[in-house]
């Protein structure tokens, strides 16, 4: 009985619009993530002029906030999957059993995107070593950091977004709408640039490029949070413009549209080659595969 209750569950259609349900779960994770985050920084410091003072806070402080702004934006988040979606938080796109590979592949693309862009923009001296240093608590803190960020950030825009678009539409219209969506949750982001809007589009599609055919979470999860500490905490860029500590101590020379300037690799159009090319190749390994996930919704099935 239990079993067929599951699937009357999963295979229940909401009443509510998916672009109504897209707004109100955008909107929810705002407002309460944003109240835990600041419940939380008011047991830290009571002091409302150090709450104003954001971007001089320490990763450690930035994990406590964005990790408090978390849990309430997965409890928004699974609110509506359950109760307003009517389908299982799991099949968001959490199944862990034979994904194993999904998390390998994500480091593995991220720190080659980055090793050689890196590698590319010293040869050309656009940027040069100016030091190492390795200090352990930024380093761990800042992992434990981007790992609530892509948490975070996955589990919206694609388990949530991109799920629901592509049960709705074309699984490519649906990539591309939740992606302009991402780049739109970015466009506050501290010294953005023209490239760089363009490449957290590109993000959102290397992103979301695995999900429209396995619907699952943990390659995006891995290659999010392996991109930006790779760019942050070991190679001396601006993270989407926020500057954290690394081990490797860069100079630029000339900040330019090659190098990304302030806003960092996401601001070249190095890292518009690179992802463009990444995508090409996950793109075409899937369709040569034939993958059944994406004929069932290119066919309607």
């Amino acid at each position: 009985m239990a079993h067929e209750k599951t699937i009357s569950i999963e295979q229940a259609q909401s009443n509510t619009p998916v672009a109504i349900r897209i707004i109100l779960v955008i909107l929810g994770t705002l407002f309460i993530g944003g109240l835990f985050s600041f419940i939380a920084s008011l047991i830290y410091s009571s002091d409302l002029e150090y709450l104003q003072r954001a971007k001089d806070m320490s990763l450690k402080e930035n994990f406590f906030f964005q990790g408090s702004g978390l849990i309430g934006s997965l409890a928004v988040i699974f609110f509506f999957r359950k109760n307003i979606d009517l389908r299982s938080i799991s099949s968001m796109g959490f199944h862990i059993k034979g994904r194993s590979k999904d998390l390998l592949w994500g480091l593995v693309i991220a720190a080659v995107i980055m090793i050689l862009g890196t590698g590319i923009l010293l040869m050309n001296h656009n940027i040069i070593i100016t030091g190492i240093h390795f200090n352990g608590n930024d380093f761990l803190y800042g992992f434990l950091l981007f790992i609530v960020v892509a948490l975070f950030e996955e589990i919206l825009f694609r388990g949530y977004i991109l799920n629901n678009l592509i049960d709705s539409m074309n699984p490519y219209w649906s990539l591309i709408i939740s992606s302009a969506i991402f780049t739109l949750g970015h466009a506050f982001n501290d010294n953005l640039n023209l490239f760089g809007i363009t490449n957290l589009f590109i993000a959102g599609i290397l992103l979301g490029s695995t999900y429209i055919y396995t619907r699952n979470l943990w390659f995006p999860i891995s290659l999010h949070l392996f991109w930006n500490f790779i760019q942050g905490c070991v190679f001396d860029y601006n993270v989407s413009g926020l500057n954290v500590n690394s081990v490797f101590k860069f100079d630029m020379l000339i900040k330019n549209s090659f190098n990304g300037g302030d806003f960092g690799f996401e601001g070249s159009w190095l890292c518009t080659l690179l992802s463009s090319i990444t995508i090409l190749v996950i793109l075409y390994n899937y369709k040569r595969q034939n993958t059944p996930a994406i004929r069932k919704q290119e066919t309607g099935i």
